[in-house]
């Protein structure tokens, strides 16, 4: 529309104000030749299955000026017809998936809930379907037993849209496990969006103090500093054959980054079964550059006092401080990552050893690997690890 009057309708006068001009002006449609206007259907004074039927719709608006409506009648009268709605709908339709979605609006609506609903839109091949139902998670979380699971499918969604919908979810759940699916959407590039919904999640109230001020969590402030700053620590993207190990089920999946000023690893201990599958994203936030190394059993201070001997070399002051000499005594190694490398993250995919035992893993920095240091605890079960961590404990 334009209007030929010095009042816009910017908000200069109020709605009452006798300075506005309510006759002169013009509206304008704009259609193709040929075609005529759409007639909007009939929405005050219809009964609830017609009002239903609306919803199936392409205008978005009609859809909701009949949801509104509905809410407009008895909560359980809308609901019962609901019910009966989806269950005539036919599912060869190509969008019966969108109508079972305006289903599960229309149900929070009315404040009643059907979780099957949101079950099959969680399993539809098409994201948009899937996206609804991470939205409506948060509302219906406390009443799904299933509830986390269908939080792990979404925050590892393949689209974006309902990863970013999942980081709201998990906002809204809270709770320790919240945190970390939350925390594994780290794993993968993040576009803007996502990003800022990644980044308000983990401030949230629900879930900001179960992170702040932890060792376990270092890693988490600098994703918080600054988007660059956050860019940095999010895992770079894949490889076919890196995607293909990390659809392997029983895949371990270790988050480990480097605490700020302790020269302290955020996880000293990894309990794997033997040839386990496992995917390290080690992360460094510290002033300082480290790197993860992983050794044979008894071979901690061999490879640290050969990584010692190399600051010797002035020529090896940018290396990865990897001894060449003790090559047979390390299984996997990542590359120096900080502030004076090229990146601050390192995904390492390997096999966890074949035997059973204890075995060390340390940065080997020179001089950090006295106190920078863990063990990974091989085990065929629960009861052999702590069988052998406890004979960990006992030696002096």
């Amino acid at each position: 529309c334009d209007w030929y009057n010095p009042v816009k309708g910017h908000a200069q006068y109020g709605l009452r104000d006798e300075r506005r001009d309510r006759k002169s002006g013009r509206i304008w449609r704009i259609l193709p030749k040929g075609m005529t206007l759409q007639d909007p259907p009939a929405i005050a004074g219809q009964s609830v299955d017609a009002l239903l039927e609306i919803l199936k719709r392409r205008e978005y608006r009609y859809r909701y000026w009949a949801k509104r409506e509905l809410r407009a009648h008895p909560s359980e009268t809308v609901y019962r017809s609901l019910e009966r709605w989806v269950e005539g709908l036919d599912e060869q339709n190509p969008r019966w998936s969108h109508h079972l979605a305006e289903a599960v609006w229309v149900a929070r609506s009315v404040d009643r809930r059907h979780e099957d609903w949101l079950r099959t839109l969680f399993q539809d091949p098409d994201h948009h379907a899937r996206a609804v139902a991470a939205r409506m998670l948060r509302h219906w979380h406390d009443t799904m037993p299933d509830a986390l699971g269908w939080l792990k499918a979404a925050v590892s969604d393949d689209h974006d849209l309902v990863r970013l919908e999942a980081a709201i979810t998990a906002s809204w759940m809270g709770g320790q496990e919240a945190l970390e699916l939350l925390l594994s959407m780290a794993d993968r590039p993040m576009e803007t969006h996502l990003r800022y919904a990644f980044v308000s999640a983990l401030n949230a109230q629900t879930i900001q103090p179960l992170w702040q001020g932890k060792d376990a969590y270092a890693m988490v402030q600098p994703l918080l500093d600054s988007a660059k700053s956050a860019q940095a620590f999010l895992e770079p993207g894949m490889s076919a054959r890196d995607a293909a190990f990390d659809r392997q089920q029983d895949r371990l999946t270790v988050r480990m980054a480097c605490i700020p000023e302790q020269m302290r690893f955020t996880v000293e201990t990894i309990e794997a079964k033997p040839n386990q599958p496992v995917k390290l994203i080690f992360t460094n936030p510290d002033a300082t550059d480290h790197n993860w190394v992983l050794g044979q059993p008894g071979s901690l201070e061999a490879i640290g006092m050969a990584a010692n001997a190399m600051a010797k070399d002035p020529a090896l002051a940018d290396s990865d401080f990897i001894p060449s000499e003790q090559q047979g005594l390390i299984l996997a190694h990542s590359r120096m990552i900080g502030p004076g490398r090229e990146t601050r993250i390192q995904v390492l995919r390997f096999q966890a050893p074949e035997q059973p035992g204890l075995y060390p893993y340390l940065c080997t920095f020179p001089g950090h690997w006295l106190i920078m240091k863990g063990v990974m605890v091989v085990g065929d079960d629960e009861a052999q690890r702590r069988v052998l961590l406890d004979g960990l404990s006992d030696q002096p």
